[in-house]
């Protein structure tokens, strides 16, 4: 048991956490073990998703925390203290989970579950460190929708095949609602024994219920590609990136023989989004194939525990996460789906 581990029962928010590290790296013998595994484990009680040391001037970083969408700075690292911290980590199974849980160096194993990877930075390659426990899927009715969208997007989770596209600006949350929307269809289906699979970055952690296909950018692997190589054994396909025409149109093609395809899109509004959909259609098949159209954007949603005045729960920034405002458009290819599953109780 590393000696950081021993306060770990006094962090009860954000703000002791950095308390705690500044306290741990004052000792002067700590261990970066140590260290890891008091933020990884304290940050998993505290709800947190994923970790990121970035990369600044002259070799120092600087630890995020991102929790409910928000990102909280935790600690300012001095470039020895940071480089110890970064040798801290095994990076060499660069998004893997190796044994179940995240390796640190030494051979040390964390008591948690969770993911390393590499991700190129603004100074450098960062290291970001998701946290399988809080990487909870979302309910629908959780994301911030409400009315009409809300009740679209439910019929939307009825649907057994078509192409439904999630559009939004970057950090809108596309890959957040496209995975609530992937586990209510695959709930309103249970009993189908429906073929799933999703695309996924490396590091990124699996959906229940499906199967994931890591894309490989190192060696040029392109959505395309792989959409290619897996449409004709499954008959849901998820994560496709629909950026260009070929990907566009295979995706289409899928449909239209009786698959369901979810794809995020680049676009700030709904408008702008049908007409990237309509611009990408080389061969006219969108009003045949598309099922629905998702566009969102994000926005702040206030603390209820201290009405935005700031408290420890909320790491005095008056908020309490992120949700979901937008719009959404169903399509031909939706007009023969079923009357939507009841929402979870």
């Amino acid at each position: 048991l590393h000696p950081a581990r021993t306060v770990l029962a006094s962090i009860d928010g954000l703000s002791e956490l950095r308390k705690a590290i500044r306290r741990e790296l004052q000792q002067p013998a700590w261990l970066a073990s140590g260290i890891w595994e008091l933020i990884l484990l304290a940050a998993a009680r505290l709800g947190v998703q994923d970790l990121r040391l970035e990369t600044q001037v002259g070799a120092s970083a600087r630890l995020v925390a991102r929790r409910e969408g928000l990102l909280h700075p935790i600690a300012e690292l001095a470039a020895p203290i940071a480089t110890r911290l970064r040798n801290g980590l095994d990076a060499e199974g660069n998004g893997d989970v190796l044994g179940g849980t995240l390796r640190l160096a030494g051979g040390h194993r964390s008591g948690f579950r969770g993911r390393l990877r590499v991700v190129p930075g603004r100074r450098g390659d960062d290291l970001l460190v998701s946290l399988e426990g809080s990487q909870r899927i979302r309910e629908l009715e959780s994301l911030g929708f409400a009315g009409p969208p809300l009740g679209k997007l439910q019929r939307a989770a009825g649907l057994s095949e078509g192409l439904i596209a999630i559009s939004g600006p970057p950090q809108s949350g596309t890959s957040t609602t496209l995975r609530a929307l992937l586990q209510r269809i695959l709930r309103s289906h249970e009993g189908a024994r429906l073929r799933a699979i999703t695309l996924d970055p490396p590091g990124q952690l699996p959906t229940p219920q499906t199967t994931q296909y890591v894309l490989d950018a190192g060696r040029g692997q392109s959505h395309r590609a792989a959409l290619g190589e897996i449409v004709d054994d499954y008959d849901i396909i998820a994560g496709v990136d629909l950026h260009d025409a070929d990907t566009v149109d295979l995706a289409l093609e899928a449909s239209l023989a009786g698959r369901l395809v979810l794809g995020t899109l680049r676009a700030s509004t709904l408008t702008e989004a049908m007409l990237r959909l309509r611009d990408l259609d080389g061969r006219q098949r969108l009003e045949e194939g598309l099922a629905a159209v998702i566009c969102q954007r994000l926005e702040r949603r206030g603390c209820d525990l201290c009405d935005g005045r700031g408290c420890t729960v909320c790491d005095d920034t008056g908020f309490a996460g992120l949700r979901a405002r937008g719009a959404v458009f169903l399509g031909g290819a939706s007009s023969a789906s079923p009357a939507p599953p009841p929402p979870p109780e």
